[in-house]
């Protein structure tokens, strides 16, 4: 090679023999095409290409190196060009397929000017290494050269990565990642070598070797994605035009080799190239036989692409040819020309509109889009893809019957060679059920399915929003009771009685609310005189106690308290739900009518009385009088108790056992809440090292930002592993099963807040091997669907909403929803109250995983837990 580029011109015997070989491949090529397709006669590329090559053989190649070199460089080109055309005229990479695309522009195009330029370096620098010289001219052209490989290169991996992203080919991925590490490494070390160093040190038989691998490592890409490609020939082709790409593809191989190898090489491949001449020209008449391969060449290298195309091609044709069908048959797909009217719509897409196709073509696509769109989101769109870039998103549809179709849509412009738009290609998913269910659950979680009221979720969201500068709580006295002696209809009827006689009392002056049990709250957003909030109270309480509840026969009567609470100053906003939470629990301690929440009042009661907890709670702590309760979890599944659920207990000086209520809200605000869960995690750690059953801990968001107590759970978790692997007797398959036992219930109910964090926690969490569940949902989490993309193993439904499936359709439909929306998303779910047999087998029945409550058992000292599951 290096004595070619250099001008040796002492083989003139053996060229004279390889011009005859290329110049009877030209008659050939030219003979298939005349007589089938006539694809030639009007082709610039082609006319270009055999003039060049006929100037070469008049000349006998006697120029100088570098006239040598450019020469047989344009002539490549053209031919790359020619074959790049013949693809086109034949629609290769017009498939409605766009992979396919992706598969015929890299083999067509990318592939063979990337391999031609990588040539084009190995034969320019080992010229250079040879004359052991090079000059700035020689630099600048290396640059060029280098830079045409390098964005060549740049091609391939970008429209490769667009067809991986869109598929699931893992090795055409591994082939891709290699072929492209072993390119780049190549051409990092040539530029080094050409332009960043003095010195022209590396032999050149190394160089050549490297360069050949590199040249080899394309070639074998080449054949891996010719192997996915292939068989969109025969489905695409008939015979003459199979005939005419793959004798331009041999023409190519062949002068390529002619540009590139020095005479002395020639003398040594002519018997081989008049065997890749009889290989094509048999493969243009059908005749896919694998040619003899006896040399470790570069002719050996297309000789056997060429035996891979003949022995994959019928193969590939039938595998491209049904995922075209399947992509029709399982998407809805459209194109439009660079101005957007219509120019071809699937099956399916017309079954989903309602149109027929000549109703859509030739028609603008944005004609289909909902008058509900939002104009910016078209906007975008349209941006996006006129800047030759893939648009996804969610697009809202008008079928012919004037129904709304939403699809997850992506928009992919179509390049010409140019780089100019040809057209676009819209794959569409039909998710209308989808979005359609979350706005469902999404409003039902935001609305109490009982009275049709928004509830709490509602509220909070709304101060979030605008400025509750009122608000009046109200409680039904003894509520409690007139479940347990009239039953929970009565309850139920009581309740939508006080929702109609607060909403029409209210008028329109106060934002009415359904709060969690037996309260309502009342919120103005307008500032108000505090007597007239009061008065208003007032008079309300008068209005509804004047009525009475009919039910079975008996009038039920109804009294009712009021916590009422103003905004001070914009500060205030925040806690203005609290104070009048508060003002009602003083009214129902106090067994009066209503309290205006007073700041100095409350302050110094809310002051005594959390001293009081405090010394409680400390004393407590030192006396080790903080203890695991552990409630029972059945499995619908199994029929058996395979979960507890850790909860926390004080132990009074007397024995009384006080529940968590009365003392966890002051425990947080006195700093002392994270070491009662390390006492939780410690004792409840140490009573199930030796049980089999999964372990539930609860936790909350106070927890999950103190760096410290999580660093103590990831310490515990590993450590609760050990000692089970310690303590039990298992099989190994079993020891896997032991380091996923530990559940962590977060118990926010009111809101997940610093969603950042809490994903990284249960990140942590599950890398260790525990699991995360969220607590009481269903009524004080609003943003559901972000909750649900967190990556949880369970979820457990509010006891609020359990609880009345038997008596209110709504909150069956809603807990019906979120079983089947959980059921999707691969989370279980767990009923909390399921407090009767009659409960739990509607839990049963809807499907929900798992059961908890007084029906199953109560929460138990470690003392009176039973034997383990299994022993």
């Amino acid at each position: 090679m290096q004595a070619f580029l250099n001008g040796d011109n002492s083989f003139n015997s053996s060229l004279d023999t390889l011009e005859r070989k290329i110049n009877s491949t030209f008659s050939t090529f030219e003979q298939v095409d005349w007589s089938e397709k006539k694809f030639l006669h009007d082709d610039a590329n082609y006319k270009n290409a055999k003039a060049l090559w006929h100037t070469a053989t008049m000349k006998h190649f006697l120029d100088t190196s570098d006239k040598n070199f450019n020469l047989h460089t344009t002539i490549i080109e053209e031919l790359i060009y020619l074959i790049k055309n013949i693809s086109n005229r034949l629609g290769i990479p017009k498939d409605r397929n766009i992979q396919n695309h992706y598969l015929s522009v890299a083999l067509f195009d990318t592939l063979p000017k990337l391999k031609n330029h990588i040539g084009m370096i190995r034969g320019f620098t080992t010229g250079i290494l040879t004359k052991q010289q090079i000059s700035k001219e020689d630099k600048k052209l290396f640059l060029k050269i280098y830079l045409l490989a390098n964005a060549e290169l740049n091609t391939l991996q970008l429209s490769m990565h667009h067809y991986l992203k869109q598929t699931n080919i893992p090795k055409l991925e591994r082939s891709i990642l290699q072929s492209s590490k072993t390119i780049e490494l190549f051409m990092q070390r040539t530029e080094s070598l050409v332009l960043h160093t003095d010195s022209l040190a590396q032999p050149v038989k190394s160089f050549f070797k490297e360069a050949t691998q590199t040249i080899g490592e394309i070639s074998k890409l080449h054949d891996d994605i010719l192997n996915h490609f292939q068989n969109d020939l025969k489905n695409r082709m008939d015979a003459a035009e199979s005939k005419i790409i793959l004798v331009a593809l041999g023409l190519t191989s062949m002068v390529l080799f002619a540009g590139l190898l020095g005479l002395a090489f020639y003398q040594s491949v002519s018997r081989p190239l008049q065997e890749l001449q009889n290989g094509v020209y048999a493969i243009t008449h059908g005749n896919y036989s694998p040619l003899k391969v006896d040399t470790k060449d570069e002719l050996a290298t297309i000789a056997l692409a060429f035996n891979t195309m003949a022995a994959e091609i019928r193969k590939q044709l039938s595998f491209l040819q049904w995922y075209k069908t399947a992509l029709d048959s399982s998407s809805l797909v459209s194109k439009t020309d660079p101005e957007g009217n219509i120019t071809y719509v699937n099956e399916l897409l017309l079954h989903a509109t309602g149109y027929s196709e000549k109703e859509l073509i030739g028609k603008r696509y944005k004609t289909l889009l909902h008058p509900e769109m939002p104009e910016e989101l078209f906007r975008q769109m349209r941006e996006a893809i006129r800047d030759k870039k893939i648009w996804n998103g969610e697009l809202k549809t008008r079928t012919k019957n004037g129904t709304e179709l939403i699809t997850e849509t992506t928009i992919i412009p179509i390049l010409d060679d140019k780089n100019q738009i040809k057209e676009y290609v819209a794959v569409h998913s039909d998710i209308t059920e989808l979005i359609k269910s979350k706005e469902k659950i999404q409003n039902m979680l935001y609305f109490d399915t009982l009275t049709g009221l928004p509830n709490r979720a509602r509220l909070l969201e709304d101060l979030k929003k605008e400025k509750g500068y009122a608000i009046i709580i109200v409680n039904i006295d003894d509520f409690r009771l007139v479940n347990d002696f009239y039953g929970y209809e009565a309850g139920n009827k009581m309740l939508q009685d006080m929702a109609l006689w607060i909403s029409n009392f209210a008028q329109g002056h106060y934002a009415v609310y359904r709060l969690p049990s037996d309260e309502f709250a009342l919120v103005s957003f307008e500032s108000r005189e505090a007597r007239k909030v009061i008065d208003f109270a007032r008079a309300m309480t008068e209005y509804i106690e004047k009525h009475t509840i009919s039910y079975n026969g008996s009038d039920i009567p109804i009294l009712i308290k009021a916590g009422v609470a103003l905004l001070r100053d914009d500060k205030d906003v925040g806690r203005i739900l609290i104070n009048a939470d508060t003002a009602i629990k003083e009214a129902k301690q106090h067994l009066e009518k209503i309290i205006f929440y007073n700041e100095s009042r409350f302050a110094k009661e809310a002051y005594k009385r959390n001293m009081e907890w405090i010394k409680k709670i400390k004393t407590a702590i030192a006396e080790d009088r903080i203890v695991p309760f552990f409630q029972p979890i059945y499995n619908n599944r199994t029929n058996k108790i395979d979960k507890y659920e850790a909860l926390v207990r004080l132990i009074d000086t007397d024995g009384s056992v006080i529940s968590p209520f009365h003392f966890l809200d002051i425990a947080k605000k006195a700093k002392l809440y994270t070491d009662i869960t390390r006492i939780m995690i410690e004792k409840s750690f140490q009573v199930f090292a030796r049980r089999n059953e999964e372990l539930s801990v609860n936790i909350s968001t106070q927890d999950i930002l103190d760096a410290d107590l999580v660093a103590f759970l990831i310490e515990k978790i590993k450590g609760y592993k050990m000692q089970n692997r310690i303590n039990c007797e298992c099989s190994d398959t079993d020891q896997a099963t032991l380091n996923n036992r530990i559940v962590f219930e977060l118990t926010e109910s009111e809101e997940v807040e610093n969603y950042d964090e809490t994903i990284r926690f249960i990140k942590k969490i599950k890398e260790c091997g525990g699991k995360m569940a969220i607590d009481d949902f269903g009524t004080g989490y609003s943003n559901f669907v972000y909750i649900l993309n967190m990556g949880i193993n369970y979820l457990k439904i509010d006891g609020s909403l359990i609880k009345t499936i038997l008596t209110d359709d709504k909150s069956l439909t809603l807990v019906k929803a979120i079983v089947g929306f959980t059921r999707e998303l691969g989370i279980k779910t767990i009923a909390e109250f399921v407090s009767d047999a009659e409960l739990q087998k509607k839990v049963e029945e809807i499907g929900i995983d798992y059961s908890q409550g007084y029906y199953i058992d109560k929460p138990l000292p470690q003392e009176k837990l039973p034997p383990p599951i299994g022993s």
